[in-house]
């Protein structure tokens, strides 16, 4: 297939063409890092109308697409593009959605295969071999989190990224560019999600807290991820009056976090 070529015995690509759409940074950094080391270059879109606009000037190879995003969703934006009979990219649904039954549900909606955030790299490297025609294989690995003194000091932060970056492949370097990212993303999101809540604006501050859910599960605060996985089930079932009385108490939790790693970096 002229779209490979090998490097070291590993299966790499020199022109395959690829989407990344979300509206999350941190998301869009670790999905982009992981393809990286197949070799893939991936063009982003952080809107549906945004990766609408992106596929009418360029024909991909494959998209990855996330569901819940501000205003036009995933499911939404697959919509459209398929409005166009000559649309025939696979699209991959990206989504932090483990309901019983949601798999089938985007499947019926277009998607061609279903991953979970935080991407694992082995459901990565299928879906890969799968729609590019590789063999899956990656061109390096991280070097070994166990002798590395950057662990040290994130352990002492709170942050046990053993698990990251053995689901991701990700460098303990790129963990944290994305504790950058996560911080500096968090730091605009506060307000506006204490602005949704005020307003009790039930939906937008459903789609926030649902990326706060994911984005605190890749930098391994569990905590953190199961306080927003809450606020999201209560956002989404319109329960005004939890959102109302716990917000403050979740702005607290995240502040603090921000906290931890304004110490790492010390």
């Amino acid at each position: 297939m002229d779209r490979l070529f090998y490097f070291g015995g590993y299966a790499l690509f020199n022109n395959a063409k690829v989407l990344i759409v979300d509206d999350n940074s941190v998301n869009i950094f670790v999905l982009a890092k992981m393809l990286e080391s197949y070799g893939l270059e991936a063009d982003f879109a952080s809107s549906g109308p945004e990766a609408v606009t992106k596929c009418q000037g360029k024909v991909y190879d494959l998209i990855f697409m996330d569901h819940m995003m501000p205003g036009q969703d995933g499911i939404e934006t697959l919509n459209i593009l398929k409005q166009d009979e000559n649309f025939k990219t696979p699209v991959v649904v990206l989504t932090g959605n483990t309901e019983e039954g949601i798999e089938d549900m985007y499947m019926k909606a277009g998607f061609v295969a279903y991953m979970k955030k935080p991407v694992n790299n082995d459901v990565l490297s299928d879906v890969i071999e799968k729609y590019l025609g590789a063999d899956g294989s990656v061109a390096g690995s991280p070097a070994p989190v166990s002798d590395n003194p950057k662990r040290d000091k994130m352990l002492a932060c709170g942050f046990d990224i053993i698990d990251t970056l053995l689901e991701t492949g990700i460098s303990i370097e790129s963990y944290e560019e994305m504790l950058t990212i996560f911080a500096e993303e968090s730091r605009e999101l506060i307000p506006e999600c204490e602005e949704y809540a005020n307003e009790l604006n039930m939906r937008e501050y459903a789609v926030i807290v649902h990326g706060l859910k994911n984005d605190a599960a890749m930098i391994s605060d569990k905590a953190l991820s199961d306080h927003a996985k809450k606020h999201e089930i209560e956002s989404k079932a319109d329960n005004k009056d939890f959102v109302m009385r716990n917000w403050h108490n979740l702005r607290k939790h995240w502040e603090k976090t921000l906290g931890r790693i304004d110490k790492y970096f010390e």
